[in-house]
């Protein structure tokens, strides 16, 4: 990063009393992102569903397209995580191969994923 540039990492949770649907969280979060990128100085804003070494984001199983289904104790896991399309850029991750997340991906019809070195080396 540029001297006198730096980073800043938040973790948010709304109160489910306020934010009943997913579609009331995502409204707020838009707004939030739109306001900070208003901000003198902010070049970059980028949403994470759960925060790196935060530990609580929790496993997931996963089987790759065209592979025989492993048996049950062989099952792949990872930490998954739904970022927004300026993430990456925000935080400086180059991607090696593939594109960025586009605003279009959000559409549940045509999942997009981008994985990490060790997982793209093992399928």
């Amino acid at each position: 990063m540029a001297s006198g540039t730096f980073l800043l990492a938040l973790e948010l949770q709304l109160p489910s009393s306020g934010y009943k649907s997913n579609e009331a969280a995502n409204h707020f979060y838009t707004r939030l992102t739109d306001d900070l990128r208003t901000e003198p100085g902010v070049t970059d804003v980028g949403l994470l569903s759960c925060p790196p070494g935060s530990g609580d984001c929790g496993d997931w199983w996963y089987s790759p397209i065209n592979r025989p289904a492993p048996a049950r104790e062989n099952v792949p896991l990872t930490i998954f995580l739904t970022a927004d399309p300026a993430y990456f850029h925000t935080m400086r991750i180059p991607l090696l191969a593939g594109r960025a997340f586009v605003p279009e991906d959000r559409d549940a019809s045509k999942p997009v994923t981008i994985v990490d070195e060790d997982i793209a080396r093992k399928w």
